[in-house]
């Protein structure tokens, strides 16, 4: 038997269906190789934050000035880091009652607060506030 040829519209159909098949198989490997890229940079981002993690020293403990020192009730020469200054500063307002009702992340300091803070009218404030009105009570020496 003679092979039959194809018509045209035959044999643009099977080249259709051959390209339609090769596209399918590429879009396949563009998606394996997505998710791989997906994963690779999930690896990546745990592992940097791990690195950052480790990177952090530790707080440095720093003299006082003598105005902190007393407010505190501590020794001449006691050194603490900024992070144990924070905490004595909140507890002592949370033990005075200084906080803000409504609003508890908020307090108004006292006059012994005020005048470590440097402060003439005393206004609302947040524990993050802190931070700023103390850092001139400490030094590195």
């Amino acid at each position: 038997m003679a092979e039959q040829s194809q018509t045209p519209l035959e044999t643009l159909d099977t080249l259709f269906k051959s390209i339609y098949d090769e596209l399918t198989v590429a879009g396949n490997q563009v998606r394996t190789l997505q998710d791989s890229l997906k994963n690779l940079n999930r690896e990546f981002r745990n592992l940097d934050r791990q690195n950052r993690a480790k990177k952090k020293r530790p707080q440095v403990p720093l003299s006082l000035s003598t105005d902190l020192e007393a407010f505190l009730s501590l020794q001449h020469g006691t050194k603490l880091t900024k992070a144990e200054v924070m905490k004595n500063i909140s507890s002592y307002i949370k033990e005075k009652n200084l906080q803000v009702a409504e609003n508890k992340r908020q307090f108004i300091p006292n006059k012994q607060l005020a005048k470590i803070f440097n402060i003439k009218n005393p206004h609302s404030m947040t524990f993050v506030e802190i931070n700023k009105h103390v850092s001139h009570h400490l030094t590195k020496q």
